[in-house]
This record gives C-alpha cells, sequence and structure tokens, in this order.
C-alpha cells in the first residue's frame, strides 16, 4: 500500500501484496511502484487515476527510467524487461522492447540503465554483475566480480562510462566500463563484518564544479544509524 499525501491524504495506491519500488516519471507527472504482486501501478499525478500493468508472475523488484524518458527498465526476480514507455502506458502494449536473457539460478535484486541508454547493468544474488549491450536481443558485454555476498544496487555515472555498486560484503565498488576492469573499492564501516549487511539503496551523482568534474555516492548504513558520504574524481 502507498500513501500520497501533502498535508491531507491525497491518493491512496492499493496492491495484493508488498510495495517493493517506487520511482517518478522523468517528466514529473506519474509515480510509478512495482509490487511482489507482479503489478506496475502508474499513478496519474494531475488526475489521481491509478492504471495496473500485470507485468510479471513472480516479485516484481525494480523500476529505471532512462534520460530521454522514452524507455524504463524492470526486473523480476530472475527477468528483466526493457520496456518503451508510449506503448505500454498509452497503448497498453505488453511486448517489451527487450528481453533479457533468464538467470534461473539466481535473484536480480536490481538492474540499472545507462544514461545514454546503451546499456544495462544487472545485480544479483550470484555475487556478480551482468553487462548488456542495448542490442536486440540484448549482448552480454561482460560480467563483473568481485563482490562476495549479494549484489544490491548498481547505478550508471551520469557519462555511462562507470559503474557503481553496493553489496552484501560491505563493499562499494566502481567499475571502468571502458577498460571493463575495477577503478577501486572501500569498505564500509559496519557492525555486520563476515555476514550479509542490511545495505538497500546507495546514491552516485556527479558535478563540474570550476571545470573540474567530481562526484559523490552516498551510502545509509542502517545497523549504524549513519549516511556516509564519498568525494572523489573520475
Amino acid at each position: 500500500m502507498i500513501f500520497i499525501c501533502t498535508t491531507t491524504l491525497l491518493k491512496t495506491i492499493e496492491h495484493k501484496d508488498g510495495v517493493n519500488a517506487v520511482s517518478f516519471s522523468p517528466d514529473n507527472k506519474s509515480l510509478f511502484t512495482a509490487s511482489y504482486d507482479g503489478q506496475l501501478a502508474v499513478l496519474n499525478l494531475e488526475t489521481q487515476e491509478t492504471a495496473f500493468h500485470q507485468l510479471y508472475d513472480a516479485n516484481f523488484n525494480s523500476i529505471v527510467w532512462d534520460k530521454k524518458e522514452e524507455t524504463f527498465l524492470t526486473t523480476s526476480d530472475n527477468q528483466a524487461y526493457l520496456w518503451n514507455a508510449h506503448e505500454l502506458l498509452k497503448k497498453g502494449n505488453k511486448i517489451p522492447l527487450l528481453t533479457y536473457p533468464k538467470n534461473p539460478n539466481t535473484t536480480i535484486f536490481w538492474a540499472g540503465l545507462s544514461p545514454n541508454g546503451q546499456f544495462s547493468a544487472l545485480a544479483a544474488r550470484d555475487f556478480a554483475i551482468q553487462l548488456y549491450s542495448n542490442t536486440n536481443p540484448p549482448t552480454l558485454k561482460k560480467i563483473f566480480y568481485g563482490h562476495k555476498q549479494t549484489v544490491k544496487k548498481v547505478i550508471f555515472s551520469p557519462d555511462s562510462k562507470q559503474l557503481a555498486s553496493v553489496a552484501g560484503d560491505n563493499t562499494l565498488k566502481v567499475w571502468d566500463l571502458i577498460q571493463e576492469t575495477e577503478l577501486f573499492s572501500l569498505t564500509l564501516p559496519s557492525q555486520s563484518q563476515g555476514t550479509e549487511n542490511s545495505i538497500y539503496d546507495f546514491d552516485f551523482r556527479c558535478w563540474e564544479k570550476e571545470k573540474e568534474p567530481f562526484c559523490w555516492i552516498a551510502i545509509p548504513l542502517p545497523e549504524e544509524q549513519q549516511i556516509i558520504a564519498y568525494r572523489f574524481k573520475l
């Protein structure tokens, strides 16, 4: 159940199971929610009308938009799809633009879509990150290994040349997608060293200050009740 409110309750979105992800559309006109009931709910923030789209028969885990507002990437436990936003939302066409290969032996926790739309990265329970070129059909470009626990989330850099990831092994890693290597790795301060932590989220942003680009990564540490931030140059 999702509550949308200002000073008073504006709207309630009723799913049939737990809600796992929410995302505003890039034009700020709609709110998207993903549920374990396999449904995508789309709330029109102007009319307050909600439309439901049954996209999966299993858990629906994540929603990520591209920078041009034309496509969005969704994942279930072992399946990822890239959708044409206009075809699905306006015409009800439930045929994905791209279907990524199924992996029945692991669970996809999250997926990242590069700002230039050329790549997708799938983060999974098997400790690996699969990088795909968004050709039709998608082409597996590289599998990045290095984490020792479940990869919880991945985010591309604004120029689509790097990928950041966090995992249950208390590590943050940044990968160079041009050289296809690990740029650097940081061990996060955590009380759960040696066991899988409860980190599920982080954010990765870059700016240009005085013609010198720099980036920030912010990570919440639930067990420590802290948020840590790293600043670095790429």
